[in-house]
């Protein structure tokens, strides 16, 4: 009886495991990678981020744009769970396999990492398994072949880089440093466990952008429309009385501007702006209050 009972439980969490699959393709998600070097000297560590916007056809296909700083190709998934990816301009007619989140155990996977165009990397895939993210089991793929590398549905490499499953560099290392969706921390490589905050340090991988609802009388922001394609104005609610500051940065760290907010409005001009993602940060006498981000299209 037991050994049944427990059978049965086996199959209804691989049932439910298999009806429940994490997209990878969407406009909610946020990747970071870090960046390294220390040969030679100096010693230097920044992190990218990767996103997906927009809805693009092309030939018979639906494709997200892909960002990293700007705009640099087209990505679609399929209903079994393979991952697409296509470089600009349109008049690129050919697609490539980037994910296969739906390969079993033996299989055998060709796939063209854009940051090693037009070459390609053979994986064979070693084992299927699941790991707990964030309240869910979600498949975990471990692969050898050209290079190790090991994928988690829906987020991608867990080593290198959402954009560079299987790549690796000489002189510059890359690997994977965090997954946020919906502007909260899923799965972190810098962590001792998912869904941890962020911590408090130099190179955190994603600062929080979220409003905290049940307080009030902190200030929040809004960015109207997001994304920026001619006109936005950016409003602060909450905190009356307060005078704030506003910094803007690009996504290598950069300060784009820094202007004082009246009347808790702020103009933000397209024509300012390169396309690509920004960080603002918000500050009153001097001190940090929130941060948000807005696209620029």
């Amino acid at each position: 009886m037991k050994t049944r009972l427990l059978l049965i439980l086996l199959l209804s969490h691989l049932i439910s495991y298999g009806q429940s699959f994490e997209m990878f393709v969407d406009s909610t998600k946020l990747w970071s990678t870090l960046w390294w070097s220390g040969f030679p000297p100096p010693y230097w560590e920044c992190t990218s981020y990767t996103w997906f916007h927009g809805d693009i056809v092309i030939g018979p296909y639906h494709y997200m744009e892909v960002y990293d700083e700007t705009m640099c190709g087209y990505i679609r998934e399929d209903s079994t769970n393979k991952v697409f990816y296509r470089y600009c301009p349109e008049s690129d007619t050919l697609e490539r396999l980037l994910y296969d989140f739906g390969a079993e155990a033996g299989d055998t996977l060709e796939i063209f990492p854009p940051a090693i165009y037009p070459d390609s990397l053979t994986f064979i895939v070693e084992s299927i398994d699941s790991v707990w993210v964030c309240n869910r089991f979600m498949k975990i793929i471990q692969l050898t072949g050209d290079s190790g590398d090991t994928w988690i549905e829906g987020i991608g490499s867990i080593v290198y880089g959402v954009m560079m499953p299987g790549v690796f560099f000489v002189g510059v290392s890359n690997s994977f440093y965090c997954y946020i969706q919906n502007d909260t921390i899923k799965y972190s490589s810098s962590f001792t466990s998912p869904c941890e905050p962020c911590p408090t340090d130099t190179l955190c991988c994603y600062i929080p952008m979220g409003i905290n609802e049940a307080e009030p009388e902190n200030p929040h922001v809004t960015v109207i429309p997001n994304p920026v394609t001619s006109t936005s104005v950016l409003t602060i609610g909450g905190a009356a009385g307060k005078d704030f500051l506003i910094e803007i940065y690009s996504l290598t760290g950069e300060k784009i501007r820094t202007a004082a907010v009246k009347n808790r409005r702020l103009l933000i001009n397209r024509t300012d702006f390169t396309p690509g993602l920004y960080i603002y940060r918000l500050y009153t006498r001097e001190k940090p209050v929130i941060s948000g981000k807005f696209v620029v299209e």
